[in-house]
Formats: structure tokens, C-alpha cells, sequence
């Protein structure tokens, strides 16, 4: 049976370029690489900074002593960015990703291993472990997505797409205005004529125009006819799914229970949505998760996970202290951010 261990990792950016934890990290950023050392595990692969927790520290105890000991830094501010398990055939890694919003010192790899400022642009293009690989789509995005509204099957389609741009300039409005945002199409749920199809172009093109990545809540064929950057996969469509679907760059799947998780990370999908992890104007008959469920599924998310359900902007900060990277909302997100 494979050894359990906890991990905990960084994401540095200089001490100058500090930024709040909820801002994506933009294509010119450079943040701080270490590479594995010859003899360890995965050696020679470049890693975001950090190791593993002993049995008698919190994480980020572990978090700021490994920091000190491998980069001879002092860490005073950090936030829980995002968490996930990998199963590897030697070990399972139980990995927790940390923003560093303020630090002292001066970095260097007091270990032996060589360090690197590495623009995010370029981090993709190193040879990284597969745990922080899974991260790497995310880290650049707004912790948001962004969903259509329910409602449009009552509405003519001109009211549809006015509606749609609205809610995408409302972005605008946010703190996170100009970061590409994961946004997420329905339209009419079920329909797809011609002219729902003519509608879904016009509002992926949108968003796209905007620079966000839109999802299309559907079939991959479907969200292939609209011109979308990827899929939302239900439940029931994602567990008939025997491989990833091909020809999007993202694929995501609604998850609400370990068998699902589980799935979806054997797919190689980019992100869960896992909900309900409260009760729902959408859903208001389904049980909530609650907080200590989600954060014991999360424990089996070989994947980034965004909770669903019941959740405003607020809730971002407690939705990352239970190792989600974010939330999603239909109609409570832009209202619930304050400028």
C-alpha cells in the first residue's frame, strides 16, 4: 500500500509585488521555483517551495519552517490557495498550495537545490511534479465562476444575450476587473437548434472577447459547436465519459460525492465543481454538504475543486481554508464583491 504523506507548498512572488490572495497570478509575474535535488523523489523536476508536514505541526507551521529551512526566508502572511491528493505508484501525496503574501530575506537554496524567479508565463514549460501540474491552468484565473442565470428559458433571446453581457461587464466592477475569469454558458438547457446554437456563439464569443474562458454547460459535442474553450460536464453525462473529451482545452465535471471526484480526476479534467456545499436557490431540496463533509471529499480530489452552491464572493476565504481553489455562483457573486 502506497505511504501517505502531507504536504505543503508556496507560491512566492518578490516581496515587492505582494498581492492580495485572491489575485491570479498575471503572465509577467515571476514567482520562485526550487528543483528536486539528485536521489529524492521526482529528482530534477521543478516545484513550487515547501516539504512535508510532521505529525506535531499545523500546516502552516510546517509551512513557515520549511520555507526558513530550505530558503532561509521568514514568512509573516500566507493564505491556503488550492488543495488536491495525487496518488503516485510509490506514495500519496496530500498536497496544500499556499500564496505568500509577505515575507523577508533574500531567497536562496541553503539545501543545495538550485532556485529560479521564473515568469508564470514560462512555469508551464518546466518539468514539474504531476500534483503541482494540476494546479498550474488555475493559478493565472480569478478564483470565480461565473454562471449564466437560470431564467432563460422565460425570456425572448435577445434579453437572453443582453442579460449575458451584462453579467460579464459586471466584472468590470470588481476588484479582479481585467483577470481572465472562468465563465459558464446554459442558455436554454436541452435545446439545441440552430437557433440556440446561433445564440451560444454569440455569447461565447462574448466572453471571449472579454478574455474570459468560457465553459459550456452540456455536451463536449455541443460545446464544440458553440465555439467554446471547454465543457461542464453533469454528473450522469461525466460518469458515461470514459476518457477526456478531446478537442477542448478545458474540461470540467459536477461532482457531489468521492465515487465522482474520484472519476473525474481518472479523466484528467481541469476542475470539479463540488456541491452542494450549501443550500441553493437553485437546488433548495438538496442537502448541503456542509463544511467538514466538503473538506473530508476534498481529501480524495486528485483535482482543483470550485464549490457550488448557496456560496457569495465572502466565502472565498472559507471555501480556501477547507483546500477548494473557489466559488461559484449564478446570481450572488458580482453583488456579493465590493469594489
Amino acid at each position: 500500500m502506497a505511504q501517505g504523506v502531507s504536504v505543503v507548498a508556496a507560491v512566492i512572488t518578490p516581496a515587492n509585488k505582494a498581492a492580495p490572495s485572491h489575485q491570479p497570478l498575471d503572465a509577467e509575474t515571476c514567482v520562485l521555483l526550487s528543483q528536486r535535488r539528485p536521489g529524492k523523489h521526482l529528482a530534477g523536476c521543478w516545484e513550487f517551495p515547501g516539504g512535508r508536514v510532521e505529525p506535531d505541526e499545523d500546516q502552516e507551521t510546517a509551512l513557515k519552517r520549511e520555507l526558513a529551512e530550505e530558503l532561509g526566508i521568514t514568512v509573516h502572511a500566507a493564505e491556503r490557495w488550492c488543495s488536491l491528493t495525487h496518488r503516485y505508484p510509490e506514495k500519496t501525496v496530500s498536497l496544500s498550495i499556499y500564496r505568500v503574501t509577505d515575507w523577508s530575506g533574500v531567497a536562496s537554496g541553503l539545501e543545495g537545490q538550485a532556485i529560479e524567479w521564473v515568469p508564470w508565463s514560462q512555469v508551464s514549460e518546466r518539468s514539474m511534479p504531476p500534483a503541482d501540474q494540476a494546479l498550474l491552468k488555475l493559478f493565472g484565473l480569478a478564483p470565480f465562476y461565473l454562471m449564466d442565470s437560470l431564467e432563460a428559458n422565460d425570456q425572448s433571446q435577445a434579453r437572453i444575450l443582453a442579460n449575458w453581457q451584462e453579467r460579464l461587464a459586471s466584472i468590470e466592477q470588481t476588484p479582479l476587473a481585467g483577470a481572465p475569469w472562468l465563465v459558464q454558458w446554459s442558455g436554454c438547457p436541452g435545446e439545441t437548434s440552430d437557433e440556440a446554437a446561433h445564440l451560444g456563439r454569440k455569447a461565447v464569443e462574448h466572453a471571449q472577447q472579454a478574455g474570459h474562458i468560457c465553459l459550456v454547460d452540456g455536451t463536449p459535442e455541443w460545446a464544440k459547436r458553440l465555439g467554446a474553450d471547454g465543457v461542464t460536464v453533469s454528473r450522469s453525462q461525466g460518469m458515461a465519459l470514459t476518457q477526456r473529451p478531446k478537442g477542448l482545452a478545458w474540461a470540467a465535471m459536477v461532482c457531489d460525492d468521492s465515487d465522482s471526484l474520484k472519476h473525474a480526476t481518472s479523466l484528467g479534467l481541469d476542475f470539479a465543481l463540488l456541491s452542494p456545499l450549501r443550500i441553493s436557490q437553485a437546488q433548495p431540496t438538496n442537502r448541503p454538504l456542509g463544511g467538514e463533509a466538503f473538506g473530508a471529499l476534498l481529501e480524495q480530489a486528485g483535482l482543483p475543486v470550485i464549490a457550488l452552491g448557496g456560496l457569495d464572493f465572502d466565502d472565498l476565504a472559507w471555501v480556501r481554508s477547507l483546500g477548494g481553489f473557489g466559488v461559484a455562483s449564478r446570481s450572488c457573486l458580482i453583488s456579493g464583491m465590493s469594489a
